[in-house]
């Protein structure tokens, strides 16, 4: 951390104080472990979802709708939070984040009918907008230096959390209980967050001046060419791992004879694979390389496994390709984070929250097309992933941001 009578870095929120290095770290941990645990609860559900929903009659259209009604709020829910947190301050934010999340699963746990469980993620959805939010908290309390590590942390924590939970909920399963229980279990966990959060989490922004409209905010930001760039670029590069996650499991079971379990193994393999690169590796190599290039390789990465991944017979090399794919993940996600963050000035909480209901709308729409084309050909969903990965490449291709810890004029983020 910079000293603190050092000058704040471009687009710091005003009434940022920064902190004494010990302080921020703290302040940074206890972000980490909040997300981390919203995460673990959030795919402990997962795993039980569609066979509670199954129970209460659910067709297959009926389980989408109740999957896709996560995203779709949160479309909204990250938005709202985000600018809220430019406003008020990423600490009530984050609180209410969590206690909404707390009430909405214990709703999910009580609710009696299809329809009440589609409203109970709804709501879910909506306030699981601490992400966004934890972004912002983080480009508040790091300078452009320490943005990029910062960032893969944040990533790590998020994946760290999707690995574990899914596993939770399968043990939960295993141990003869359902959804009723993971989803107590899921409450939980978010009502002690937000009473961690509550005794440890302190504020990072205090700025509490009037700001423009959220459209006039976003016409603002998305008449800038590289911002605009940054953002659709998430959608696709999205949207290219959204497609994965919806098909892999039959393509699996029909192309290598996967069964649940060797699916749950495949995915947990994904997940410890990004965890690694973005909590040891995205750090120096965002120092040595500059996280545009690091975007950009991410892209590639993507566009390449998703387009040979079908036409392997033999698991060891789709494994591989998988491999391939969640290093390109691991690399591209908290590269755009840290991008978008510094072109946002003093407006991160909407700008993240606009890049995450971005992601939200490609988790939303593209399980659909994704679905069609297997249908159509089981290998094409692929082929469409790696042009959406291919599409985001184009868009990052000429994006330049300033290097954070040298030369800031001359040399790439």
């Amino acid at each position: 951390m910079r000293d603190q009578g050092a000058e704040r870095e471009p687009g710091a929120a005003p009434g940022t104080r920064p902190d004494a290095a010990g302080g921020s770290r703290t302040s940074l941990a206890v972000v980490y472990f909040t997300v981390f645990l919203d995460m673990l609860g959030f795919g402990l559900v997962l795993p039980v979802l569609p066979y509670w929903a199954r129970e209460l009659g659910a067709s297959g259209l009926a389980l989408g709708t109740v999957l896709t009604s996560y995203s779709l709020a949160q479309l909204f829910g990250s938005t709202v939070f985000g600018r809220l947190s430019d406003r008020y301050g990423r600490r009530p934010l984050l609180l209410a984040s969590l206690a909404g999340t707390t009430v909405s699963m214990l709703l999910s746990a009580a609710a009696p009918t299809l329809g009440l469980l589609a409203g109970a993620r709804a709501l879910a959805g909506f306030f699981g907008g601490s992400i966004a939010t934890a972004q912002a908290y983080i480009a508040d309390r790091t300078d452009l230096s320490e943005r990029p590590r910062a960032m893969g942390l944040l990533g790590a924590a998020i994946g760290l959390g999707f690995v574990l939970g899914p596993a939770l909920g399968a043990a939960v399963v295993a141990l003869g209980f359902g959804f009723p229980t993971a989803a107590l279990i899921a409450a939980t966990l978010a009502l002690a967050n937000l009473l961690i959060a509550a005794v440890r989490l302190e504020e990072s922004h205090v700025s509490r001046a009037e700001r423009p409209g959220r459209l006039a905010t976003l016409r603002r930001h998305w008449s800038d060419g590289p911002m605009r760039s940054l953002l659709l670029a998430n959608f696709f590069l999205t949207g290219s791992f959204v497609v994965l996650e919806t098909t892999f499991a039959y393509f699996g079971a029909v192309r290598f004879g996967l069964g649940a379990a060797g699916f749950g193994l495949v995915m947990f393999g994904i997940g410890a694979v990004m965890v690694v690169v973005q909590g040891s590796l995205f750090g120096s190599l965002s120092q040595r390389f500059g996280v545009a290039a690091l975007a950009r390789s991410g892209a590639a990465l993507c566009c390449v496994a998703l387009l040979v991944l079908p036409l392997f017979d033999a698991l060891p090399f789709a494994v591989a390709a998988l491999a391939l794919i969640a290093v390109g993940r691991a690399l591209a996600a908290p590269s755009l984070s840290t991008l978008v963050s510094v072109g946002a000035g003093d407006e991160q909480g909407a700008l993240m929250g606009l890049l995450q209901s971005l992601a939200a709308a490609s988790r939303a729409s593209i399980p659909v097309l994704a679905g069609w084309l297997y249908d159509v050909e089981i290998g094409l969903p692929y082929l469409a992933g790696s042009g959406l990965a291919l599409v985001g490449l184009l868009l990052l291709w000429g994006v330049r941001r300033p290097h954070p810890a040298t030369e800031p004029a001359r040399r790439d983020l």
